[in-house]
């Protein structure tokens, strides 16, 4: 999954920014290189992180490890997009049905987090089943204010949101292939502003809720342990797609920003 995102993203950073001069740092080499390589060190860096510093320190004065540990791989990941030209060209000649489509990237990365599941690694929640999905157990995590709330099912519609509002979206955008419609801006916004905010409500908020460690000021004390731990997103291969994968559900929309708002 990492191989096959990073070469799409590759040729389109070589297709829609082509001609980008921030990121010509290789002589004689094209942009997509330098691109390649600094995703090559958001990997490399999100390996060590969640398979040697997450164990050693699970939490840092009360917080999960995954906010403090996932910044880092997020601005190495960020960087092209915001500081550099890539962005600007890429928000400036990408269609707004392909910036939309982009957004597919949570989908690939939950259906990879259920792939684990099914194959038997643990510490992935039950919440990260889709609602339609029918747990193996009843679970129950106790949200703050709220209290403690059951299911039988699953609770996270982010992956689902990908594949039935993102991808129809973008389906949408393309037929019509008029990005100067009001209509249309407006579908995208409300496509990528719906993904981005349920992004942070829920996939995030669960995971900071789900790990384990001293004194987690956000545990949601689920039960069973087992079927509501996430600590499985912070480990091996699962915890190099969770920094890497999932950091792109952030820099579609900041592309797509760009696009209305440039800098």
């Amino acid at each position: 999954m990492n191989l096959l995102l990073l070469g799409i993203q590759s040729w389109m950073v070589s297709y829609y920014a082509s001609e980008s001069k921030d990121l010509l740092w290789i002589e004689g080499q094209p942009v997509w290189v330098t691109y390649v390589c600094i995703q090559l060190v958001a990997m490399a860096y999100s390996w060590v992180a969640c398979n040697y510093l997450f164990p050693a320190f699970p939490t840092v004065c009360g917080i999960p490890f995954f906010l403090p540990g996932f910044l880092p791989a997020f601005l190495i990941v960020a960087f092209p997009f915001v500081c550099t030209d890539v962005g600007s060209e890429m928000a400036q000649n990408t269609p707004l049905s392909v910036l939309t489509a982009w957004s597919a990237v949570r989908l690939m990365f939950e259906s990879t987090v259920q792939f684990h599941a099914n194959y038997g690694v643990k510490g992935i929640s039950h919440w990260l089943l889709w609602p339609i999905q029918k747990a193996p157990q009843p679970y129950t995590l106790t949200y703050p204010v709220i209290g403690a709330v059951t299911r039988t099912h699953g609770g996270n519609i982010d992956a689902s949101s990908s594949l039935c509002i993102g991808l129809p979206t973008a389906l949408i955008l393309a037929i019509v292939d008029d990005d100067s419609s009001t209509n249309m801006i407006r579908l995208a916004w409300f496509a990528q502003l719906w993904m981005t905010i349920y992004l942070a409500v829920g996939p995030v908020f669960h995971f900071l809720g789900g790990m384990p460690g001293p004194a987690n000021i956000f545990s949601f004390n689920g039960t069973p342990s087992e079927c509501t731990g996430m600590q499985g997103l912070q480990r091996g291969t699962l915890g190099v797609c969770c920094y890497w994968i999932a950091s792109y559900a952030v820099v579609h929309f900041i592309v797509f920003v760009r696009v209305f708002v440039p800098w």
